[in-house]
């Protein structure tokens, strides 16, 4: 079966964007307007895909011509010069400038977290290895010892 074919939507408000965006970065001396641009796009194109799955796809799907909506304005934010800037400032700046503390807080807490999750079953792990492989070395000396003693016969 053919793969489905690609939305208008993913392709202009996430793979031009994302190509153009990486075009940028593979430039040896890319312009910095255009970086923070491009990082700015993406920005919000991250946050309205996490608005969209935890709220706006169940509030708002009844509502005709939602998709459109969201499209065209993602377009604008990402191909109208200035629109991620407008959009960047008048939202995302903001937000962090009131939260931005406190999210830091909450990931710092989190980095710990699965830091000492990741520590404690990586140590798991290793130990089971050391375990398997003290195993396998027991039955690695049986055998040997079991061929020593019918190769002596």
């Amino acid at each position: 079966m053919p793969p489905p074919p690609l939305s208008p939507s993913i392709l202009v408000a996430v793979l031009a964007p994302a190509y153009h965006a990486a075009r940028v970065l593979q430039h040896p001396n890319p312009p910095p307007g255009e970086v923070r641009r491009w990082a700015r796009y993406l920005l919000i194109l991250a946050l309205v895909s996490l608005a969209e799955s935890l709220v706006l796809d169940r509030a708002f799907f009844w509502v005709p011509l939602y998709a459109e909506l969201k499209t065209a304005a993602l377009a604008w934010a990402a191909w109208v010069p200035g629109g991620a800037d407008v959009a960047f400032e008048t939202v995302v700046a903001p937000a962090l400038a009131e939260h931005g503390p406190a999210v830091d807080a909450a990931a710092a807490t989190a980095r710990a977290a699965v830091a000492a999750a990741v520590a404690a079953r990586a140590g798991d792990a290793l130990r089971a290895a050391r375990g398997a492989a003290g195993g396998a070395a027991a039955g690695l000396r049986g055998v040997t010892a079991r061929a020593q003693a019918a190769a002596a016969r």
